[in-house]
């Protein structure tokens, strides 16, 4: 096993320790040794060999340029469909809140009718009875002319 000196530096070197900081930029693309460039944590004088090949072992410039002009590309490809998708997210909100309007006044009307059904309901029940009376007072009517008329002759 190696000392904890050691692992340390390993840890250090591989700049995926939470607690250390990443390896600088200019470490990566000049394959500098990582002790000539961090001098917050340089490693130990027996791992300054191993420092120098993990250094070495990160991608060459020609590999990683490629990939950085494939991510801006993909980048503005992203930002461009993002634009896309909040124009859309906006006519779909404006589409939502006419649903919305229409769904109130839907409810609003449907309450409305249901009002002049009973209404209606109302009217037809006062109309029979008011049929009922008028067709029970038609035959007062002629029974007080009759009598009326008695009491004319008399």
């Amino acid at each position: 096993a190696l000392p904890s000196s050691t692992r340390c530096a390993a840890v250090k070197l591989s700049s995926h320790h939470p607690l250390y900081p990443p390896l600088p930029s200019s470490t990566r693309r000049a394959g500098v040794p990582y002790s000539s460039h961090h001098p917050l944590y340089p490693p130990p004088r027996a791992l300054q060999p191993r420092c120098d090949i993990i250094v070495t072992l990160l991608p060459p410039p020609q590999v990683v340029a490629p990939k950085k002009a494939a991510l801006a590309e993909a980048e503005i490809a992203l930002e461009k469909v993002m634009t896309q998708l909040r124009k859309k997210q906006a006519e779909l909100k404006e589409v939502v809140d006419k649903l919305d309007a229409l769904d109130r006044d839907l409810k609003i009307k449907q309450a409305n009718k249901a009002k002049l059904e009973a209404d209606v309901e109302m009217c037809t029940v006062k109309l029979d009875r008011a049929e009922k009376l008028i067709a029970g007072l038609g035959g007062e009517k002629t029974r007080w002319s009759a009598t009326a008329a008695n009491l004319e002759q008399v």
